[in-house]
């Protein structure tokens, strides 16, 4: 039997081709023919589940013959009754013109007498929930070869009800979503120039089909660059504005991003709308990024933060507005219930996020409500946060501190939103100071791999810092910027930023000039200037007079009670002793501090204090031992996702290999075994640096320790093996663990030039490489025109080319692609 066409009973008719959503598809499809008795696919506003139905309901009836109706629920107002609900699904089955009163009777009997198998759509339930929920349950007890396959945005919550959440496209469907639509507006606006800001646009847009396609169709009137500032976030974002001139084939709710948002938050209690509206004062959310990685979304706010910032326990308990704390958890799960709260799972903890849409709207709403709460809510937003990252912090070095750092790494940004806030203000910029300094102290910028990103923060907190801060922290704010600097490899900028703490401290120009003259000296600079100093030393000058300059340090955090700044000057201490004292030096401050974090029960502290004692063993001592000891270490980093302290492990671990091959070995031994992973970790290390932006001269004893194994190494294999090995290596993917696996025994490489990334490769000219080699360093095609001497048009077509040959669909992916030996020309063309 054909598809039924009643009166409003067929589905929609697709304007395009379905992208993604096979997942999906392959889900409700499988339930389709168990067969599962009611299906709900639930979702936000705009995010394709009408569009995913209408595809599921027309493929289904091509397979299987089955007739298949569609009752478009939309056409009932919010808050009709049973009956209306009724007579819509009577219309869609064609059963309005039986000979019956009851509606429900009609359709029954139709349904009960069109084949064995019916599926029944019920497009768009939200608004009519609980009635329709009635209906289906009436009808699926009576009519046994029915299947209702509903869309809503949230569950029906009937008994066997299966759900189905349709979640935010790909990034890369997005963007093809956002081309597919852009060329009936703006043809000229998807040329490959254009590709990395289409990206952010669907990004900043959470991937959400509906708003991307209204996205779109601004390029009838302003280009994409408008478009995309149009994306801000803040104040001046005008997606909220945006408004479809379409008169025909669109839902009315779907006419802007403000009617798709308001259609669910009329349908929210006044407490609902309330706590929404509070909502907007944390972080918003970036679950497609998330989803891409296929790594789980760890972000957002906890319960606790949201009770403590968003109830208002002072309003009297009769009024209709107040929020009282032990409300909060249920009036939560009913907005995630109705897709307008996003919520994550992770290790056993809850976390709640707004997207960036939703957030704005909220924050319209709680503006056009009362306009001083937004200012109010953003303060209560800052010292909560800032009084939970102090409380971190002094649990650091000890048995708690690993579940602080976790809860850091999923409250990151609203922490980062809170320090925003502080440096907007002059009254609370010491705030945003000290959050930032904390972070340091606390080695979060390391835990969170979040270096490059810290260092951006601090300079733009220094560059609001008020002249009327007191010295002590605008010193410690700037000497913790030299000192992520350092890190960075950035050590002009971080010698000019310690002269310039000098001059904030008091020194004279003749004093500031000689202040670095005796490191062994004591002549009074601040602790915190000792240690990015001694940190300089260690890393960017390899002078064992770090190994002074950073005991001193330790030794003035310990006399001041800072036991997490102490242990982190100890560790650098340990690792300088390490790399350029006597054995005996090293061995004696290397267990010291081994025995202290051990001690100290923080396993944070252990894993690290693990780390400089392996590198102690494998200079001084015992390379088995030290291998030991490094895999120990880095099995328990790469649990806690600490990139950071990984890559010191690694690096333990190749210098170790290459020791042992230098030294008598047992029979069972292999020096090509031994020299293979030697190349393949040297390898798969040029990946980590590129990930976590360290350049040769962050870690100035790298280079050296390495080019020793490295030779050692080739000396094993021969120049081409090793050559081939090294490739197997670089091709490794470090975001995804591989080369942190593959040194714990869990991972294997392909080896050999035959890779199929260098066969990608080696089918791009000379000209597509070197654009695809500045392309993946970070370059615009406009600039990579310029710098070519070019046109873009013609980078353009070398993109779509390099594309093709890749088998790839973004920029970000062709360093997967660039070969081990070209590396190092895309860290010295860093354009970001």
């Amino acid at each position: 039997m054909a598809m039924q066409v009643n009166r409003g009973g067929c589905p929609p008719a697709a304007g395009s081709s379905l992208i993604g959503r096979e997942a999906e598809f392959d889900a409700v499809g499988r339930l389709l023919v168990e067969p599962g008795r009611l299906i709900t696919l639930i979702g936000p506003g705009g995010i394709g589940k009408s569009r995913l139905a209408a595809e599921l309901a027309r493929k289904f009836c091509k397979a299987t013959h089955y007739p298949v109706f569609w009752a478009r629920l939309e056409r009932i107002d919010a808050g009709a009754d049973l009956v209306a609900v009724a007579e819509q699904v009577a219309l869609s089955v064609g059963a309005a013109d039986l000979p019956s009163v009851d509606p429900t009777e009609a359709s029954i009997d139709m349904l009960s007498n069109v084949g064995d198998r019916v599926l029944l759509v019920l497009d768009r339930c939200e608004h009519v929930r609980p009635d329709a929920a009635v209906l289906v349950d009436e009808l699926l007890r009576r009519v046994a070869g029915l299947t209702v396959l509903a869309t809503s945005r949230e569950p029906l919550r009937w008994i066997d009800e299966q759900l189905i959440a349709v979640p935010p496209l790909t990034l890369a469907e997005a963007v093809a979503l956002f081309k597919q639509h852009a060329e009936l507006a703006c043809p000229s606006a998807t040329t490959e120039e254009q590709a990395d800001s289409i990206e952010q646009v669907c990004v900043r847009l959470h991937c959400n089909p509906l708003f991307i396609r209204h996205a779109s169709s601004r390029l009838r009137r302003e280009p994409l660059a408008a478009v995309l500032d149009g994306l801000s976030g803040d104040a001046a974002d005008r997606r909220l504005h945006w408004r479809s001139r379409t008169r025909f084939g669109q839902d009315t709710s779907h006419k802007s991003v403000r009617d798709a948002l308001m259609w669910s938050y009329e349908l929210c209690t006044d407490k609902e709308r309330r706590l929404l509206e509070r909502l907007s004062a944390f972080a918003s959310g970036y679950e497609p990024e998330f989803r891409e990685s296929g790594e789980p979304a760890s972000e957002g706010a906890a319960l606790d933060a949201i009770e403590a910032i968003c109830s208002d326990d002072t309003v009297q308990s009769n009024s209709s507005f107040g929020l009282h704390r032990y409300e909060i958890k249920a009036l939560l799960d009913n907005l995630v219930g109705q897709s307008l709260v996003a919520v994550h799972f992770s290790d056993g903890t809850v976390r709640y996020t707004l997207t960036e849409s939703v957030r704005l709207f909220a924050q319209e709403r709680l503006g056009a409500r009362d306009s001083g709460e937004i200012a109010r809510l953003s303060q209560s937003h800052l010292r909560y946060y800032h009084a939970r990252v102090l409380e971190a912090y002094a649990c650091s070095f000890g048995p708690g501190e690993h579940v602080w750092a976790e809860w850091t790494r999923g409250a990151w940004q609203n922490i980062h939103k809170a320090a925003d806030t502080a440096r907007a203000n002059p009254v609370t910029a010491s705030l945003g100071l000290e959050i930032l300094t904390t972070h340091a102290a606390y080695r979060l910028p390391f835990l969170l791999g979040k270096v490059r990103e810290i260092l951006r923060w601090a300079l733009q907190a220094l560059a609001a810092m008020s002249a009327n801060e007191s010295v002590e922290a605008r010193v410690s704010a700037m000497a913790y910027t030299a000192w992520l600097m350092v890190w960075q490899g950035e050590n002009e900028a971080a010698e000019r930023m310690l002269d310039d703490c000098m001059a904030v401290y008091g020194w004279d120009v003749e004093t500031r000039s000689s202040w670095r003259m005796d490191p062994e000296a004591d002549v009074g600079r601040p602790v915190v200037v000792e240690m990015a100093w001694g940190t300089a030393l260690l890393l960017a000058h390899g002078d064992p007079a770090s190994i002074t300059v950073l005991g001193r340090a330790r030794d003035k955090f310990g006399i001041a009670g800072d036991k997490g700044s102490e242990a982190t000057a100890e560790f650098l201490e340990a690792i300088a002793a390490g790399l350029y004292g006597g054995s005996a030096q090293a061995f004696a401050i290397g267990r010291r501090h081994f025995d202290r974090a051990t001690a100290s029960g923080g396993p944070v502290a252990a894993s690290w204090a693990e780390v400089a004692w392996a590198v102690v063993q494998a200079k001084h001592g015992d390379p088995q031992e030290a291998l030991a000891v490094g895999q120990r270490a880095l099995n328990a980093l790469q649990a806690r996702g600490d990139e950071w302290g990984a890559v010191w492990a690694v690096h333990v671990r190749i210098w170790c290999l290459a020791k042992l091959l230098g030294e008598p070995r047992a029979e069972s031994a292999d020096p090509a075994e031994l020299a293979s992973e030697i190349a393949i970790l040297a390898g798969g290390c040029e990946r980590l640096h590129l990930r976590l932006g360290l350049g040769e001269t962050a870690y100035r004893h790298v280079p050296v320790e390495n080019a020793i194994a490295v030779n050692t190494a080739r000396r094993v294999l021969g120049g081409d093996r090793f050559a081939a090995t090294y490739e197997a290596g670089t091709a490794m993917r470090p975001e995804r663990g591989e080369v942190q696996r593959f040194a714990l025994g869990t991972f294997v490489p392909r080896r050999g030039p035959g890779a199929e990334s260098s066969t990608r490769w080696s089918a791009l000219t000379a000209a597509e490489c070197e654009v695809a080699l500045l392309a993946a360093a970070g370059w615009t095609n406009v600039a990579i025109a310029a710098r070519r001497s070019g046109s873009p048009k013609t980078v353009g077509a070398q993109m779509i080319a390099i594309f093709q040959k890749l088998m790839i669909t973004t920029r970000a992916d062709i360093i997967g692609h660039v070969p081990g030996h070209l590396l190092d020309r895309v860290r010295k063309e860093d354009w970001r």
